[in-house]
């Protein structure tokens, strides 16, 4: 927790900075994606998890040059691929709420535009039990590292397609006598493929 309040100060200070010391405009943007994740690794999402599928929406602010803040949710569903790994659970389905720290850059007239982001985040794993309808929850910290690559495309440049990757790294808080298996059940590397649109104002 400590460690979300300092990221949070971080970004307040660097937002008020930005304010004092700069008389550019700032510039606001949403995007609406859909997402594929696929965990990767040697855990229990890889071995117990099938792709998941999904869709997102962000928010990203640029104050001084080409530097800004953001912050995203992401819902993403999937099925259970290995019962004897992930257990006797359905509908899995992960949430993301993320903070960003962004770097954006313009090709100026060749409508292109890359933007690279590293952030910090919760992320929620739910299934339902099969056979007592509970739910399970795992809750666990992410460190994120993503990219865009965006095309304009309205004579406005209001209007902007992109296509990114991002590494979601999930750590959790499991405790087991066999470390190896709390490794196994605490941490998992997730690769998100997103593809959406972004409306610029």
């Amino acid at each position: 927790m400590r460690k979300y309040l300092l990221f949070l100060m971080i970004l307040a200070l660097s937002f008020f900075n930005a304010q004092e010391s700069v008389k550019q405009k700032a510039r606001f943007s949403i995007d609406l994606k859909g997402n594929l994740g696929i965990p990767i690794g040697d855990n229990f999402m890889a071995d117990g998890l099938k792709t998941f599928g999904g869709y997102g929406l962000g928010f990203q602010a640029i104050f001084v040059k080409d530097f800004g803040l953001g912050g995203e949710f992401n819902q993403m569903f999937s099925n259970v691929k290995d019962v004897s790994v992930f257990g006797a659970l359905q509908d899995p389905r992960l949430t993301d709420f993320s903070f960003y720290l962004i770097y954006l850059h313009s090709f100026g007239d060749s409508g292109f535009d890359v933007e690279a982001k590293a952030g910090i985040g919760t992320l929620f794993l739910r299934s339902e039990s099969v056979d007592w309808g509970d739910r399970f929850r795992q809750y666990g910290n992410q460190y994120i590292l993503s990219g865009k690559i965006l095309y304009t495309i309205s004579k406005s440049n209001n209007v902007q397609v992109f296509f990114g990757p991002k590494i979601y790294f999930f750590d959790s808080d499991i405790n087991f006598e066999n470390k190896k298996l709390e490794r196994y059940y605490s941490n998992a590397t997730i690769v998100n493929l997103n593809l959406g649109f972004r409306f610029n104002f």
